[in-house]
């Protein structure tokens, strides 16, 4: 099994954009419950993303025969 990564320098700054534009949005009039949507379904597509992006690199390449 393996191992969690630490989240790295990219994957924070846009955790930390995301942040940002759910507080811009909820500051201009957006419904809390809007923003706390948004970000969970924005949370979990990253998930997602992450997880796809992870496996792909962790695959060892075919070998050539």
């Amino acid at each position: 099994m393996a191992r969690p990564r630490p989240v790295t320098g990219p994957e924070a700054v846009v955790l930390i954009v995301i942040v940002v534009v759910a507080a811009a949005l909820a500051a201009i009039g957006l419904p809390v419950p809007g923003v706390v949507l948004l970000m969970a379904e924005t949370g979990a597509l990253g998930v997602r993303l992450l997880r796809q992006l992870r496996g792909s690199r962790d695959e060892p390449a075919p070998s050539e025969a």
